[in-house]
């Protein structure tokens, strides 16, 4: 490309002024000007398009360098990852699935605990053998211990509490998880509300939990003896569970008769495109008794 632009160039450029230097000196006559003056045309046409190709030309060029230096670059990363972390480590970092100091961290923990248990708790899992302090490093959101026996803890993490963690002198034997099987038997009010927060309504030695109503903890004389799922609405539920579990009504209709009033509460409204208002639960109750219950959409 360099040596053809060498001669074309100044060629065009003799050419130019060829024609200029004639027409400044009227020795053309008019015809002969205008094809003069097309030739003019085509000349900056030409210097034009040799120019763009020149400019294309260098483009690519510094394209190809920056590739070039970049797929360098990339090399001497890769390089100086694995002399520092080893190939693996090395590879999950360079693709962005490891960040260099989670790579510390987790060799910290190895070194600390072993590879089997230093991964574990790394990946912030669980194993049967895993000591206290591993726990602790893996999990970190503790909420309350409960000793069983001399020999038996059980950790409680997560608020509110999803998981809890069984030791046996001093080593993971289980793990619960969820919201099912997490408390035991014996354990007081305060640890319950230390765990899950205050109960939502209480009916003689039952706590409910949650709105709507999620679990029922049963006691007696003051310790833990049932610990199971609740329902949300029944048959026969007063009023004041029911607020306690659905809140208030968004819409209310009263009919009082003789010997019973009854009311219809509704829940779960929405406006529609007609602009109107509709709900999707209607309760029933006679006396402040839930009766029934219908889903209206």
């Amino acid at each position: 490309m360099k040596k053809i632009l060498l001669v074309i160039l100044p060629l065009l450029f003799l050419s130019g002024c060829s024609v200029v230097g004639e027409i400044l000196l009227g020795d053309l006559d008019d015809f002969i000007v205008v094809l003069y003056m097309v030739d003019l045309a085509f000349l900056v046409l030409a210097i034009g398009v040799i120019y763009t190709l020149i400019k294309m030309d260098l483009e690519k060029k510094k394209e190809i360098q920056a590739r070039k230096k970049a797929e360098e670059d990339e090399i001497i990363r890769k390089r100086e990852l694995e002399e520092k972390y080893g190939e693996d480590d090395a590879l999950l970092i360079f693709n962005g699935d490891l960040t260099e100091d989670e790579c510390i961290h987790k060799n910290k923990l190895i070194k600390k605990y072993g590879e089997n248990f230093g991964m574990a708790v790394f990946n912030r899992e669980i194993l049967t053998g895993m000591t206290t302090e591993m726990i602790m490093d893996a999990i970190n959101d503790f909420i309350i211990k409960i000793r069983e026996s001399e020999h038996v803890e059980h950790y409680f993490f997560g608020k509110p509490v999803r998981r809890r963690v069984t030791f046996e002198n001093g080593k993971v034997v289980s793990e619960k998880s969820g919201d099912a099987d997490l408390f035991m038997k014996g354990m007081t009010l305060e640890m319950v509300h230390e765990c899950i927060g205050k109960h939502n309504y209480q009916h003689d030695e039952h706590y409910y939990f949650g709105q709507p109503f999620r679990r029922r903890i049963t006691f007696e004389n003051g310790k833990l003896v049932s610990d199971e799922k609740a329902r949300q609405i029944w048959q026969n539920m007063s009023r004041n569970m029911l607020v306690a579990s659905w809140g208030n009504p968004e819409k209310k209709k009263e009919t009082v008769y003789k010997n019973v009033v009854k009311l219809k509460w509704f829940y779960g409204g929405r406006r529609t495109r007609q602009n109107t208002r509709v709900y999707k639960w209607r309760v029933d109750l006679e006396n402040n008794l839930v009766v029934g219950w219908k889903e209206l959409e």
